[in-house]
């Protein structure tokens, strides 16, 4: 296609990255743009009317994530525009909705859209090797249906399910742990947060603040940060083990 393709993705410990990556890789010399951290989120991405942009989040519980202006940095002008909702199985509820609703009136026309199972950051079960063959192959069936519908000009208003405007949940709260005897204070986990609640200082976290994406125990260079989703985890297994397949919209 002769459009310029950019994917813009919030992705704190990987799995939403890995999946537009997925996706990004059918379309020619995609530029991939990293949304996750508060200096990048400041600045202004504008986007002309022959653009594509694919824009990804993951999902948490059941909502985009609660990060105050995320993609509020993205200016479309009647720029065509997919959306990834990433999740790990359990189900993306709100998300697809919520983020149409932000990106049309922020400029973009959705032109598609897809949910997408990845692996779910409090269980080593749901989403376990997701995006595999299967989803990759759904993927590019859905990039190349996108193509062909830009091609042809055939853009109509989608409807997505889900509540575009849901009363907003609070994060997961599950119990963390920082080990100072583990700890050599080098700020990687302050300085890669996405929403700043670990002070640079002292490294403690701020709950109120705090999204749970677990982003600091992911890249904890000497294992002193850790959770405790025991019960969670158990819940979710129980209930929502059973794969889910990607779900396009167009």
């Amino acid at each position: 296609m002769k459009n310029k393709v950019t994917a813009v993705y919030f992705s704190p410990t990987g799995g939403t990255k890995l999946a537009v990556q997925r996706f990004a890789e059918n379309f020619t010399d995609t530029v991939l743009v990293d949304n996750t951290l508060p200096e990048q989120r400041a600045k202004q991405l504008v986007f002309a009317a022959d653009e594509l942009v694919i824009v990804a989040n993951p999902v948490y519980a059941g909502q985009m994530p609660k990060v105050s202006g995320l993609w509020h940095n993205l200016q479309g002008n009647d720029t065509a525009c997919i959306l990834l909702a990433c999740y790990g199985n359990r189900h993306y509820d709100d998300t697809l909705a919520q983020m149409q609703a932000l990106l049309e009136s922020r400029g973009f026309k959705i032109i598609g859209a897809a949910a997408v199972v990845i692996p779910h950051i409090f269980s080593g079960v749901l989403g376990s090797g997701r995006p595999n063959a299967t989803d990759v192959e759904i993927m590019a069936d859905f990039a190349a249906e996108m193509t062909e519908k830009l091609q042809q000009g055939r853009i109509k208003k989608l409807q997505l399910p889900g509540n575009p405007a849901p009363e907003i949940k609070a994060p997961v709260t599950v119990p963390k742990t920082l080990q100072p005897e583990q700890c050599n204070m080098c700020g990687t986990c302050a300085a890669l947060c996405p929403v700043q609640a670990i002070d640079a200082v002292t490294l403690a976290c701020d709950e109120a603040v705090c999204i749970s994406c677990m982003r600091c125990v992911k890249y904890c260079r000497t294992g002193a940060r850790d959770f405790d989703s025991a019960k969670l985890t158990a819940r979710l297994e129980t209930n929502f083990a059973e794969p889910r397949p990607i779900e396009c919209f167009s």
